[in-house]
């Protein structure tokens, strides 16, 4: 399945490239060596979620055009796979930083801040020198330098790393807000109900 998985993502992108009628330099990630948690609950099997490259400035996170990239979670494995391709000049200029966002949406649904996401930097993540030859940089996995900008990530040299998406501050808030509401009605309920 996970092989399966690999050659149609690969069969696309080539299509994607052929229909635009030029070769393309790109980059990728991969990694299948961590556990991915939505708000520190383990994210069972059978899940797909969107991961994309872009760039973080001042808390926003915007995504690279020309980007695809899926996390898929199976039984046995879990596979993070962004992938960047360079389409005439609409790149990111060489020696940029870059970041990756994996966040609770299908894998062909643009980023936004409404989902749960974990922001991930690396200082190996930089954008290289890209041209219009079809050639590859592949950055590896994750490493002891990748951190969280947004969300949690701890790297593991001997396990899984941990990899957690949270929502936007201001919903857990609100969220926080309206269970201190719930608990206190329900105080007084229970209060009223105690004296009569």
């Amino acid at each position: 399945m996970k092989h399966i998985k690999k050659l149609i993502f690969t069969i696309l992108t080539a299509v994607t490239l052929t229909i635009q009628s030029h070769a393309a330099s790109s980059i990728i990630l991969q990694d299948t060596s961590f556990d991915l948690y939505i708000n520190n609950s383990l994210v069972q099997p059978y899940s797909v979620f969107a991961a994309r490259w872009g760039t973080y400035s001042d808390g926003v996170f915007t995504s690279l055009p020309n980007g695809i990239g899926y996390v898929e979670i199976d039984e046995d494995f879990v596979d993070l796979m962004p992938y960047y391709s360079r389409i005439d000049n609409t790149h990111l200029a060489a020696g940029s930083l870059l970041y990756i966002a994996i966040y609770q949406a299908s894998e062909s649904t643009p980023y936004s801040s409404s989902f749960n996401r974990v922001i991930l930097s690396d200082p190996n993540w930089i954008m290289p020198v890209l041209n219009l030859t079809p050639d590859m940089v592949d950055f590896g996995s994750f490493g002891p330098n990748t951190q969280a900008v947004f969300g949690q990530f701890t790297y593991s040299a001997t396990g899984n790393d941990f990899v957690n998406m949270i929502p936007e501050p201001s919903t857990s808030s609100l969220l926080l807000a309206g269970m201190l509401v719930t608990l206190s009605m329900r105080r007084k309920f229970y209060e009223n109900n105690k004296q009569n």
